[in-house]
């Protein structure tokens, strides 16, 4: 495709231009990226770059991808014009789901509110549309819904520009969408690390003799210390006095808690003022449709994301 710059089977963490890069999920295995491209351009948009990847651990076709353009006003000019819109030629129909990507070799941070009291019929690109068109750092919004795919009626919408953030709080709150006066709310920062110090903590953490072709000679883990902490012995020789007997108490009388069974209302408060978990774990999910029984207790939906039991 003239002008077209295709990139088959892309490294996996291979680093891009977060801010003129976008994720596209949702993929078919029989879309090519030529087909991919000709539908942005059916749109009316031009992306310079499609980059298909694939599995790391099969080597299969994912069902994302990764699509440039020229700048960054060109990315959000495609978020607008067709996120959740019906991509042209597909079939079965399939909606265009888009958000901004991340580069996994480059640190970033997010700046995030909660939505809640949001009508049944807002969807995420709907969601995007409202704040994206006023905010030029707003780089997508996530609603979460039933394990019947109905809204929960609360969502959240991601920033990258802390000033549009705070910004949004003052002049969206209360507003009204599709007849819902909308309550606004600030979510966690949410910080990003590139995915090699991410992989190095997880090795250092999980390693008992220090960092790989480190390991101190002579070390001796204290038992009294938690795991990873180490005592230097001055000499083979030598000999280390031996640590006192930890103090050993009875256990404590088990604590009766009265249960508490919240009404809708109240579980839906519960959530907005104590949901970093959830945040957390469907904001690392990249998009990725979440469902879940809406009779499971906030504990037990966190327990099955942790299980990644979807």
């Amino acid at each position: 495709m003239s002008g077209m710059n295709i990139i088959q089977n892309e490294p996996y963490g291979a680093p891009l231009d977060a801010h003129r890069t976008l994720w596209m999920g949702d993929l078919s295995t029989r879309w090519s990226a030529e087909f991919i491209a000709e539908s942005f351009k059916t749109m009316g948009l031009n992306p310079t770059t499609i980059k298909m990847t694939t599995e790391k651990s099969t080597g299969k076709p994912s069902a994302y991808c990764f699509v440039e353009f020229k700048d960054t006003e060109d990315a959000r000019k495609a978020m607008l014009k067709s996120n959740g819109k019906p991509i042209p030629g597909a079939e079965p129909p399939t909606r265009f789901n888009l958000s901004f990507a991340n580069d996994p070799r480059a640190p970033s941070v997010e700046f995030n509110l909660y939505a809640n009291n949001l009508d049944e019929n807002v969807d995420d690109a709907e969601l995007y549309q409202i704040f994206g068109k006023k905010y030029p750092s707003c780089r997508g919004a996530k609603v979460y819904r039933n394990s019947d795919g109905s809204s929960r009626c609360i969502g959240f919408i991601r920033f990258c520009d802390q000033k549009d953030q705070e910004l949004a709080l003052i002049e969206m709150n209360h507003i009204k969408i599709r007849g819902q006066d909308i309550q606004l709310k600030l979510a966690p920062l949410k910080q990003r690390l590139p995915r090699f110090q991410i992989n190095q903590k997880s090795s250092y953490s999980g390693h008992r003799s220090g960092p790989p072709g480190r390991n101190p000679p002579h070390a001796i883990v204290n038992p009294i210390m938690s795991s990873g902490h180490y005592m230097q012995h001055p000499h083979p020789s030598v000999s280390m006095p031996s640590a006192p007997a930890p103090e050993v108490r009875p256990p404590s009388p088990p604590v009766l808690v009265p249960i508490d069974d919240p009404t809708p209302e109240e579980a839906n408060n519960e959530l907005v003022e104590n949901g970093d978990v959830w945040f957390e774990e469907l904001e690392e999910s990249r998009w990725t449709s979440c469902i879940a029984d809406s009779a499971l207790s906030g504990a037990e939906f966190c327990r099955q994301l942790a299980d990644s039991r979807w």
